[in-house]
């Protein structure tokens, strides 16, 4: 089912992306520009922060450890209701899903970016509701936190980002920078 492929992927991404943007960027562009990936990252750990903190404020019982008939779909997800780490309120996977697409899509206002980031985003938001490990207030609430998040960082994009990431313009053309300029790939 396509919701347990999106479910699947998450991780991979959540883990994935931050990495490969900055490798990827380093690679392939001649510029020094890291904007659009110190956003991701920066969305990514204040998200993440962010849902962190709330899960241990808001203490919400995931829906199988307290709804009768509701059972989780996942086994990774046990049913001791004393573990802190089974905390519905917000949804982390609709927060980070939703986070990391939205500052990409904004970094790269393209269809071929937003689309596939939107269908990835909503398919993980929508496998926790699959899954039984939460509410739908938990994934509304996650993605517009995440949502909310990305734009934020996008809005304040000039005042949050050092100049270590930006683009060095008093450097020749063909230039590297000091990004070890040996391995650098030239397309």
């Amino acid at each position: 089912m396509p919701l347990n492929l999106a479910h699947k992927s998450a991780y991979p991404v959540f883990y994935g992306a931050v990495p490969v943007g900055w490798a990827g960027t380093w690679a392939f562009r001649d510029d020094n520009d890291y904007r659009d990936v110190y956003r991701l990252t920066l969305t990514q750990a204040t998200t993440f922060a962010t849902v962190f903190t709330l899960k241990r404020v808001i203490g919400r019982p995931r829906p199988y450890m307290t709804v009768p008939g509701v059972s989780s779909r996942a086994r990774s997800y046990g049913r001791d209701k004393e573990n802190g780490r089974y905390v519905s309120m917000p949804s982390g996977h609709a927060s980070l899903s939703v986070a990391m697409a939205t500052s990409w899509s904004l970094s790269h206002p393209h269809w071929y970016v937003i689309a596939p980031t939107a269908i990835w985003s909503g398919g993980v938001t929508l496998s926790r509701l699959y899954l039984g490990v939460h509410y739908p207030s938990d994934v509304l609430f996650g993605a517009l936190l995440g949502a909310g998040i990305a734009t934020s960082i996008h809005l304040l994009r000039d005042v949050i980002t050092p100049s270590f990431v930006k683009p060095d313009d008093a450097a020749p053309i063909g230039a590297t920078g000091p990004m070890m300029p040996l391995l650098r790939m030239s397309f």
